[in-house]
């Protein structure tokens, strides 16, 4: 029922098969370790340094185990508020009138850093603003697999 709070649980889980962390997005510490995935969802576009965050996935101490899934949702809704105009993945047009999308940008980016794409589709997110006045917005998934070292 709208308006209705709800709680869910998992019980107790088994020691060691469930760990929650905690950081800054643009500056992940290398003693978070490794996981078998990693969801970035609608963070991407507010912030600073978005392409910090991403390269912390991949490389030697990323955070994205090899085999591992790294999961990306956003409605790269870019604006100079959250994220510095420089630092955007996408959303504009150079110079030369070369349009520049995020997608492909994150395309490119994960290839580089030795993850594969295995899924992408549109995500639909209902925000209530009160009890008169929603927001519905299309965030666009992308689901990435990284490679296991060669």
């Amino acid at each position: 029922m709208l308006g209705e709070s709800c709680a869910a649980s998992i019980g107790e889980a088994p020691s060691g098969h469930v760990a929650f962390e905690r950081a800054d997005a643009c500056a992940l510490p290398h003693e978070l370790g490794q996981f078998d995935a990693c969801l970035l969802a609608n963070l991407l576009c507010r912030l600073p340094s978005p392409q910090s965050c991403l390269a912390r996935l991949g490389g030697e101490t990323g955070l994205v185990k090899p085999g591992g899934l790294a999961v990306v949702v956003s409605p790269y809704t870019w604006m100079e508020e959250h994220t510095p105009k420089e630092t955007w993945l996408g959303g504009y047009t150079k110079p030369d009138g070369h349009k520049v999308f995020t997608d492909a940008t994150l395309r490119s980016l994960f290839a580089e850093n030795g993850f594969d794409l295995l899924d992408e589709e549109d995500m639909p997110l209902l925000i209530r603003e009160h009890e008169r006045k929603y927001q519905l917005i299309i965030s666009h998934a992308m689901i990435f697999r990284r490679r296991p070292y060669q």
